[in-house]
């Protein structure tokens, strides 16, 4: 598929070229950029670390890998611009980033695509499955052949690897508060901890970024709010849900959705608010494979409050009127 010259998205064919021009371009224009293209290597000799592929990237086999760009991630202009400016000063001085937003806004996807865009490797940390500072770092593990031994954590890895992009995923949902204590030493200027079970430091390597995403508000539950101090060692952004002709253009690039139909979801599930983006892809999948407006919204929008998707399919009815949700019980053979 031949690219756009205005957008430099993929061009459709000419029946669906107009409504490209008004929505996908048009996004374009008005401050919203893709982050498609890698930025240049630094200058001398690359790092082993920094080596990097196209989409689909390179799955590592330790939990370290290099992510592939995603052509249809967009953000603000000036957001994109922030993190770029960043990540080079992350090659003279510590650097983490604190990600806000509601859930489903790109935050996760976004620190991936701050490793594929800048050539660094990535690991992500899930906090929600921590239970103690210790495991943290890592643990003793015993076997017949070697006795007792330290395996080293990823995120241990992670922080000896150059130039590495570290996601902390959902740093507030650790399920004690406590987990978090030990990254005091690691996020500021010190970039080094103290290893009571080993009686030795962890060393920050050069030009490791850490990117922390966070979920706040009372409809969250098992997090914690954020100390203060972990804040104060973060540079923090909010994201929020791209707006509908942002929205369309995603759904026709990554599900393959026809842009009628993604503009038809889209007015269908939008109700003064975008709804979340994961739910819209799913929603447009289930859609492209042959399921009806309330089908599919049934099966991407499930988890939400049910006046909510009560008004969604009320309005999915009026835009198919003649489709009936068969719910007969039968044999499934």
């Amino acid at each position: 598929m031949p690219l756009c010259p205005d957008c430099g998205g993929p061009q459709p064919d000419d029946d669906l070229l107009a409504l490209h021009q008004q929505r996908y371009c048009k996004a374009r224009r008005s401050g919203i950029v893709s982050l498609v293209q890698p930025t240049a290597a630094p200058s001398g000799p690359a790092p082993v670390a920094s080596v990097i592929t196209e989409a689909p990237g390179q799955e590592g086999t330790d939990g370290i890998w290099h992510p592939g760009v995603d052509r249809h991630f967009y953000l603000p202009a000036w957001v994109g611009a922030a993190i770029d400016r960043l990540v080079r000063v992350s090659d003279e001085a510590p650097v983490n980033l604190l990600l806000r937003g509601p859930q489903g806004s790109g935050k996760t996807t976004l620190a991936k695509q701050v490793a594929a865009r800048h050539r660094r490797p990535f690991a992500s940390i899930e906090f929600g499955r921590l239970q103690e500072p210790r495991d943290l770092f890592g643990e003793r593990l015993y076997s017949p052949s070697q006795g007792t031994y330290y395996q080293k954590s990823l995120l241990w890895r992670a922080i000896e690897t150059e130039g590495c992009v570290i996601l902390l995923d959902e740093i507030n949902r650790a399920e004690n508060p406590k987990v978090i204590n030990p990254l005091f030493a690691l996020l500021d200027d010190r970039r080094q901890a103290w290893v009571d079970e080993l009686e030795t430091h962890l060393r920050v390597a050069a030009r490791v970024v850490f990117v922390a995403t966070i979920n706040e508000g009372w409809n969250f539950s098992g997090i914690d709010p954020l100390d203060a101090a972990v804040r104060d060692r973060f540079h923090s952004i909010t994201l929020n849900y791209p707006d509908a002709g942002v929205v369309m253009a995603i759904l026709e690039a990554k599900t393959g959705l026809d842009a009628r139909k993604a503009s038809t979801l889209v007015q269908v599930t939008t109700n003064g608010v975008m709804p979340p983006l994961r739910s819209l892809l799913k929603a447009a999948t289930h859609l492209r494979l042959g399921s009806s407006y309330c089908e599919a919204i049934r099966l991407g929008f499930g988890d939400i409050e049910p006046k909510e998707l009560e008004a969604m399919l009320q309005k999915a009815e009026s835009a198919e009127p003649t489709f009936v949700l068969d719910n007969t019980a039968r044999p499934w053979v």
